[in-house]
């Protein structure tokens, strides 16, 4: 059951999800069978106040934040030009303490006259080898392949989710909408009393912007 459970994930984020290997892809799958496919991402915009005392600290701030991001998976999902493997830059110290743990399980094995600590020995060592014989897969946080799913099938979906009630928060009237839907989800109104409530608090939301 729970393998089978394993194999899909539900409303998983998938914009710069790059874990897809035999085992692991990402499915976007349409809502109906006219819709396009798509998944969406929140927009930010970062500007500097031309009026602000501190121009130069700011733009220092938004560079130091940019340059954070490169040599990480970040700068794959913000730069399409970027079409590169990223290796692993854990790699080298993971087969090290690899190949310790081998030698060092293999002279305790030598050593060892417990019969049951052994037997939990030898099985921890043929984890470690098993490790070492499939250490290549893991030299690369992003490979080649999940990187060519990844702008094929996902990149094609991005849209840029637009601000509605349903996913805004910058209101009490807001807030009241979302309970409303919370409500109707949970079985404690009906669609009728849903729309004819909402209606409300929409032209209540309406006049605000006025």
């Amino acid at each position: 059951y729970y393998e089978l459970k394993a194999i899909c994930y539900l409303n998983n984020s998938v914009v710069g999800s790059f874990n897809q290997d035999e085992e692991t892809k990402t499915i976007l799958l349409p809502l109906t069978d006219d819709a396009d496919v798509s998944t969406f991402v929140n927009l930010s915009v970062v500007f500097i106040n031309p009026y602000s005392q501190h121009k130069d600290e700011a733009m220092k701030f938004i560079e130091g934040i940019i340059d954070s991001v490169r040599g990480t998976q970040y700068e794959y999902i913000l730069c399409a030009d970027v079409n590169e493997p990223l290796l692993n830059s854990d790699f080298d110290l993971m087969v090290m303490r690899y190949q310790e743990n081998k030698e060092l399980y293999e002279k305790m094995i030598e050593s060892e006259e417990d019969p049951d600590a052994l037997a939990s020995e030898k099985e921890f060592l043929d984890y470690i080898n098993e490790a070492l014989a499939n250490v290549e897969k893991y030299r690369y946080s992003i490979t080649q392949e999940s990187l060519n799913h990844y702008q094929e099938e996902t990149v094609p979906a991005i849209r840029v989710a637009q601000r509605t009630f349903l996913n805004s928060a910058e209101s009490d009237t807001t807030t009241e909408l979302n309970t409303l839907i919370s409500r109707l989800c949970a079985g404690q109104m009906s669609l009728d009393q849903f729309i004819h409530e909402a209606d409300g608090k929409l032209r209540m939301m309406q006049l605000e912007d006025e």
